[in-house]
């Protein structure tokens, strides 16, 4: 008689393979409309900078943005204007918490944030002028 060894998975391994591609299958399906609103945010802030010269302007701007953008994390309350010569800089920084497998309890928090200085992840320096 030969002795040979079986190879592949197992019912076990195969559904323990499952459950772990299915949870992240989950998490991208539930994190994908936080980053299109971010990108939203990202490209809304950009037409705000280029169309506006003061941060009244700015302001006003992006609330029309975020209405046509349907943009719900950010409100222009939320951005760090500055004036920088005729133009404005904005930064914006935001929490987005999505819940885990049906548990209200168990919680997955991602923190995005961005400028329209190229230097994504930065704040706008200390001498912002906030919520004006």
């Amino acid at each position: 008689m030969r002795n040979s060894r079986q190879q592949g998975l197992s019912l076990f391994g195969m559904l323990m393979l499952l459950v772990v591609v299915g949870f992240f299958f989950m998490l991208a399906m539930r994190l994908t409309p936080a980053v299109v609103e971010y990108f939203a945010i990202q490209r809304a802030i950009q037409k705000v900078k280029h169309s506006s010269t003061t941060i009244e302007d700015a302001r006003t701007n992006f609330d029309k943005q975020i209405a046509v953008d349907d943009i719900k994390s950010v409100t222009s309350k939320d951005l760090d204007i500055i004036k920088d010569g005729n133009s404005v800089d904005i930064a914006f920084t935001y929490s987005y918490s999505v819940p885990l497998v049906g548990l209200d309890n168990v919680r997955l928090v991602v923190d995005f944030s961005g400028d329209t200085r190229g230097h994504k992840g930065e704040h706008a320096n200390s001498n912002a002028i906030n919520n004006l």
